[in-house]
């Protein structure tokens, strides 16, 4: 079953990024297909569903979403009609955008939340599931489960800014 995947991509590098997430995908053996690219995120088809732990290992992506909707139409409120109803199970939710833009979030919100149950509950603060939309050159609609976080944001508390001194050497020079 073949999945596509939404990766955001760190700003640090992009490039090293993208590298780092299909050769991570490819010595996972889920031989990853890149597919649409633009900005900071990058869409990869992958040959089954990606393990937590291989999110985990990802060091320069921010979050990794499993795509429900991907359309090359602009129009979303036209793409929110083609999106199946969305079965989340118990789960609470919220819908964000990726990237903001002119469009708005709010409108397009409520528009996403028509599809889904209403035997489940909205937490915009701690959600179990988040949707996310994004919208662009394309128009995708992804899920991202509460545990699929990857490993960027503890990456970034060794970042040199955190350090107590910067130098080039390594001993502090008293």
């Amino acid at each position: 079953v073949q999945s596509e995947y939404l990766f955001e991509l760190g700003g640090e590098n992009k490039e090293l990024a993208k590298a780092e997430a299909l050769e991570l995908l490819k010595t996972e053996n889920y031989r990853p297909k890149k597919g649409f690219e633009e900005d900071q995120i990058t869409i990869i088809k992958v040959s089954k569903e990606l393990t937590l732990k291989t999110i985990k290992r990802l060091g320069m992506t921010k979050r990794v979403s499993k795509i429900i909707l991907s359309s090359g139409q602009k129009n979303i409120e036209k793409v929110i009609e083609q999106l199946p109803l969305l079965e989340l199970g118990k789960s609470s939710f919220a819908i964000r955008q990726i990237c903001k833009n002119e469009v708005s979030e709010r409108k397009i919100a409520v528009k996403i939340g028509e599809r889904i149950s209403i035997d489940n509950k909205i937490d915009l603060d701690n959600p179990d599931v988040k949707i996310l939309f994004y919208t662009g050159s394309r128009t995708i609609i992804s899920i991202l489960e509460e545990n699929s976080t990857t490993s960027y944001k503890s990456c970034l508390k060794h970042h040199v800014r955190y350090r107590p001194y910067f130098s080039p050497i390594s001993i502090h020079p008293r």
